[in-house]
C-alpha cells in the first residue's frame, strides 16, 4: 500500500500550519529521509522529511494555504505499485484549504514570544517572529537576536538586508510575497545559519534546587 504523507503537529497548541514550499513535485522519485516540504507555523519554519521511498503522487497540500494537523498532503508509491485513482488528485484551479476560513484577512501581526522557544528547539527564525529591526546591515552579515527584554539569545547570518528586514518584520509568508514577490524568503535566519548564545543557554538553564 502507498505511504500517506500527513501534515505533522510540531507544537502542543498547533491546530493548523502551512506548506511554504515543496522540494519535489507530482511524479518525482524521492528517498526516505530526504526533505520533502517546508512547513510554516506562527512560530517557526522547518523541513519535513519523506516517510518512505518511492514516487510522489496525489499531492493535495497546496503551498500558502492553512492545513489542519493530521491532514493528508500527498502519497508515496513504492516502485511498481499501482496508483490508486480513488485518491483524488489536487484541483489546481481550486486549491484545497483545510482549517480556518480562507476569506479571513491575513494575519500580519508579529508572532508571540513562542518564537524564542522555537529557536531553542532548533528551528529557523521567521520574519513573523521578529518584532523590531535595528541598525544597518547587508544580507549575509552576522547579527544579534534579542528577546523582548533586550537579552541576546542567538547570532546568525541574516537572509535580508536591513531595509527589507524592516519591511517584512512581523509578516507571514503570503504577506511577504505580496511585498517582495513570489519566492521571497520567509526565514530571516535559517536554522543552519543560527547559533544560540552561551549567555542565553546559561539563563535558560533551570536552577539547581538541591
Amino acid at each position: 500500500m502507498p505511504t500517506e504523507v500527513i501534515f505533522p503537529k510540531v507544537d502542543m497548541d498547533m491546530a493548523t500550519g502551512q506548506i511554504s514550499r515543496w522540494f519535489y513535485k507530482e511524479g518525482d522519485v524521492i528517498r526516505k529521509g530526504e526533505p520533502l516540504f517546508e512547513m510554516e507555523t506562527d512560530k517557526a519554519a522547518m523541513e519535513i522529511d519523506a516517510p518512505a521511498s518511492g514516487t510522489l503522487r496525489n499531492v493535495t497540500g497546496v503551498e500558502g494555504t492553512d492545513i489542519a494537523v493530521g491532514a493528508p498532503v500527498a502519497w508515496i508509491y513504492a516502485e511498481g505499485e499501482a496508483v490508486d485513482d480513488a485518491i483524488a488528485a489536487p484541483d489546481t484551479a481550486k486549491p484545497q484549504v483545510v482549517g480556518p476560513d480562507p476569506d479571513v484577512e491575513l494575519d500580519a501581526r508579529p508572532a508571540d514570544a513562542g518564537a524564542v522557544q522555537a529557536l531553542q528547539a532548533g528551528r529557523s527564525l521567521l520574519a513573523a517572529g521578529v518584532r523590531a529591526v535595528e541598525g544597518e546591515f547587508r544580507r549575509g552579515d552576522t547579527i544579534l537576536v534579542l528577546d523582548e527584554a533586550g537579552h541576546e539569545i542567538a547570532r546568525g547570518l541574516i537572509a535580508y538586508d536591513a531595509a527589507e528586514a524592516r519591511e517584512v518584520a512581523g509578516l507571514r509568508s503570503q504577506a511577504i510575497e505580496a511585498k517582495l514577490g513570489v519566492g521571497a524568503r520567509t526565514a530571516m535566519i535559517h536554522r543552519d545559519d543560527l547559533a544560540m548564545s552561551r549567555q542565553w543557554d546559561e539563563m535558560a538553564e533551570p536552577n539547581d534546587a538541591g
